[in-house]
């Protein structure tokens, strides 16, 4: 995406039941919540973030890179974490979604960072 087009970002914690935290943020183009309101909402949505994008729109995530690495926890994230500033933690990163198909053979395709 160019810089300075609208975003919607996802941000979200999970727990286990040994405490174990992840947080999962994504970044979909701005276009998206026209067709999927609830991605600008802060409560859970009604189903997984791309089935969601899938229903709504038709497109499907059908590979993205992930990207994983330990780096320290920054100051807006540590609060959401529970951890002070600095701590070190695993990243998992999902930044792009690629190629998507509809059932018309188009091959649309969604952008996050």
């Amino acid at each position: 995406m160019d810089e300075g087009t609208p975003v919607v970002q996802r941000r979200r914690k999970y727990l286990d039941d040994d405490g174990v935290i992840a947080l999962s943020t994504s970044w979909l183009p701005g276009e998206m919540a026209e067709a999927a309101a609830e991605l600008i909402s802060t409560g859970p949505l009604p189903k997984m973030t791309f089935g969601l994008i899938e229903d709504r729109t038709g497109r499907r995530a059908i590979k993205r890179p992930d990207v994983v690495s330990v780096r320290p926890v920054p100051e807006d994230v540590a609060q959401l974490l529970e951890v002070e500033a600095g701590t070190l933690r695993a990243d998992h990163c999902q930044p792009l979604l690629g190629p998507a198909r509809t059932g018309d053979g188009v091959r649309p395709r969604l952008h996050g960072r």
